[in-house]
């Protein structure tokens, strides 16, 4: 996915979604840049058959990671409701039963600004 990042990165989470139906949420400056080649963060420990199904970051309470889940309903992951802790753990619960497939993308906003005709 592709975030715009406004707020400074000490004010913004990274939310980790699989497609069993775990969520982690930690701090952006817990994921380190990887400036050559490198391996890679482990943000959530996921179990064997298990994959990253979306990922956002989160700078506000009022934003979320909203998801589709396998048998058509949706969820949302935001600061409101999970609680933010350190990476590489398994995370929150999400799910009993059933799976989510995928992220449900937000609807962008273009601002439209009036230009002045020159006389």
């Amino acid at each position: 996915g592709v975030n715009q990042v406004t707020a400074p990165l000490q004010k913004t989470v990274v939310a980790v979604v699989s497609a069993r139906g775990r969520a982690l949420l930690c701090q952006a400056e817990e994921v380190a840049q990887l400036a050559g080649p490198g391996r890679g963060v482990i943000v959530l420990k996921l179990d064997q058959n298990d994959t990253v199904v979306g990922f956002k970051l989160l700078s506000s309470k009022e934003e979320e990671l909203a998801l589709a889940k396998e048998d058509g309903g949706t969820l949302s992951v935001s600061l409101r409701k999970y609680q933010v802790v350190g990476r590489g753990g398994k995370g929150h619960p999400l799910l009993r039963r059933g799976r989510l497939t995928g992220m449900i993308p937000t609807e962008l906003t273009v601002p439209v600004f009036q230009t002045e005709v020159a006389p």
